[in-house]
């Protein structure tokens, strides 16, 4: 090693171990030249005697996921590069291949605008380092211009690496409709440019998420205790009790779903009550069997439809008749207007009361939703069940998992993709930051715990997506 006047430092020496990859053009042992300057310990392009040596220029982005909710793989391409070819799952653990049909969905997983998003992947420097390195994520629209960036970096070590990793979380405020991510400015521990000018896209784009409501409306139950007959409905003694269950609503929707965090997505119908009974008689006792009899209905709002109510397993059913009627009446509180809802939902809030059968018969049920109607019934305190019930209303059948114990009834999704009701993919809340593993199920299963698989992310995103009378093109 010699120490120049000018500082810089030429160093000879023997390469004893082949280098990691992907500095693959290194992994000839030889001897090699290489020069420091002054400012930096990062070794520089030199000449070499034997064999060649890795450059700046194998640096590049890559194993870049983002994840909303289940995680999107991505590829990191040159900038210059316009072949953005598509990025599939490198996980094969579930035992299907990449070229599988039940993957087709994958390519088109969206990534939504106004909502977090978990980045993660990894930095390949072309040869060994000591981190962390810092780069900046650039928000760039298709017309290439920059409407927003994000300073990061990869993990930090007193180890000299060739791969370093990085884990962060991009602003709801950052995931700009119509823009897609690019790396830039990648610079080492010291703040110098790796590799000058280099950028690195990923490619789609955050799309406009679609628009969803859901109008909450509480169910009055009326019941027996013993000879005395008494009603309960969420609300009744405390008012903020609605308010608690509207919030706790609106929070798991917004975790499981693919829509923006920001807006208000339930509505409480605060003026609007279901009533339901398990003798088929209201408050004072008056049988509730046919139209104009018993006070199910707000008088307000015209005659009601006819509803039979039972204890059978019939029961959803006509209560599923009686909401599908009464919410598209143009005199409905829920604004409906007379037309079947478009990105809209209801969702009839029944009170706990225990031992007692909720409308569905056995009275263990927790909720009931009917595949590709809007309409949902779920227990108060459950908030996880309206996922689920919402995802039926979305046109989603149950995941067949567990297939002993608590089974969910047929039918059963047939394209559900992985085994064993599994996400397959990792899991992220964008509105906790908790992470959820592979071994987690789908919400549509029994299983426990439960998250979203970027498959049923994607199909509920495409109902609402294809209903949306405003949707772009």
């Amino acid at each position: 090693m010699v120490l120049m006047k000018d500082g810089n430092v030429f160093l000879a020496g023997q390469i004893q171990a082949p280098m990691d990859p992907p500095a693959t053009t290194s992994q000839t042992n030889g001897l090699r030249m290489m020069a420091a300057g002054p400012s930096s310990t990062a070794l520089l392009a030199g000449s070499a005697l034997l064999g060649t040596i890795a450059t700046a220029g194998d640096v590049n982005v890559a194993q870049v996921s983002l994840n909303q909710g289940p995680t999107r793989y991505l590829k990191a391409f040159d900038g210059n590069d316009s072949s953005y070819a598509t990025a599939v799952d490198p996980n094969t653990a579930t035992g299907l291949t990449d070229s599988d049909p039940k993957r087709a969905f994958k390519p088109d997983v969206p990534l939504v605008a106004g909502r977090p998003a978990r980045i993660q992947g990894k930095v390949n420097m072309g040869a060994e380092r000591r981190g962390p390195v810092s780069f900046t994520i650039e928000l760039v629209n298709d017309s290439g211009a920059v409407v927003d960036s994000l300073q990061a970096q990869t993990e930090s070590t007193l180890l000299r690496k060739a791969t370093l990793g990085f884990d962060l979380v991009l602003p709801k405020e950052k995931a700009i409709a119509g823009a897609h991510l690019r790396f830039s400015s990648i610079k080492d521990k010291d703040g110098n440019e790796i590799v000058a000018g280099k950028t690195f896209q990923c490619k789609p784009s955050f799309q406009q998420p679609p628009p969803m409501t859901v109008k909450l409306v509480r169910v009055k139950y009326v019941y027996m205790d013993g000879t005395t007959r008494k009603v309960e409905w969420v609300g009744k003694t405390d008012p903020n009790e609605f308010t608690t269950a509207t919030s706790a609503a609106e929070a798991y929707i917004k975790s499981y779903y693919p829509t923006a965090i920001a807006p208000t997505i339930v509505t409480p119908v605060n003026d609007a009550f279901f009533i339901c009974s398990e003798d088929f008689k209201d408050e004072n006792g008056n049988p509730m069997t046919s139209v104009g009899q018993g006070n199910y209905w707000d008088p307000a709002y015209g005659n009601p439809p006819a509803l039979n109510l039972t204890q059978s397993n019939q029961a959803w059913g006509d209560v599923l008749t009686f909401a599908a009627e009464w919410v598209t009446q143009a005199t409905s509180p829920v604004g409906i207007s007379g037309q079947k809802p478009a990105n809209t939902f209801v969702a009839m809030l029944v009170p706990r009361v225990a031992g007692h059968t909720y409308l569905v018969n056995g009275g263990n049920a927790r909720g009931v939703g009917t595949s590709g109607n809007h309409f949902i019934l779920y227990l108060y305190n459950e908030g996880e069940v309206i996922a689920h019930e919402l995802g039926h209303a979305h046109g989603r059948d149950h995941v067949q998992w567990p297939t002993t114990g608590n089974v969910p009834a047929a039918p059963f999704d047939s394209a559900f993709p992985y085994n064993n009701g599994s996400i397959g993919v990792e899991g992220w809340d964008p509105s906790s930051g908790a992470k959820s593993t592979g071994t987690y199920t789908d919400i549509m299963s029994y299983g426990t715990p439960r998250w979203i698989s970027d498959y049923t992310f994607y199909w509920l995103w495409k109902y609402d997506f294809d209903m949306w009378p405003g949707k772009p093109h």
